[in-house]
């Protein structure tokens, strides 16, 4: 159930990534220079992956804090009852033990292995990004 929370949570943040530099957008030219505006979407994809492995609730929804009142976020998991931030938060005290080492916690490694990051879309003010990703578990 918790892997399809945080898959889930890795496809809104491309959704999210994708609607939030869509809204920046404006047609341009040729010979921008968009690599800035790819360098931070990327950044925004690695913290956010940093963020899920060590369950680090805050910094699974900051992306969203810059643009959107998250308090009103939902998180589905395909056609199961919606996870809010408060529901994320309650688990977190439970998800860091977990990984701790043994005996004082399961042990529990989660990491994800990111695909390559593919733009459209690019523009000075903004991108639409995706990204695939696996997770590897271990433990727990």
């Amino acid at each position: 159930m918790k892997r399809r929370l945080v898959s889930s949570i890795a496809l809104l943040l491309c959704l999210t990534c994708s609607l939030f530099f869509l809204s920046g957008c404006k047609k341009g030219g040729s010979g921008l220079d968009t690599g800035p505006v790819k360098d931070a979407i990327a950044a925004k994809i690695e913290a956010f992956k940093s963020s899920v492995e060590s369950y680090d609730v805050e910094g699974m929804l900051a992306f969203l804090a810059e643009e959107s009142n998250f308090e009103g976020l939902y998180i589905t998991e395909g056609n199961n009852q919606p996870y809010a931030k408060s529901e994320l938060e309650e688990d977190e005290q439970k998800q860091l033990a977990w990984r701790q080492p043994a005996p004082e916690g399961k042990g529990y490694v989660l990491t994800m292995e990111l695909g390559a990051i593919t733009y459209s879309n690019v523009s000075q003010s903004g991108a639409v990004a995706s990204v695939g990703f696996t997770d590897q578990r271990k433990g727990g």
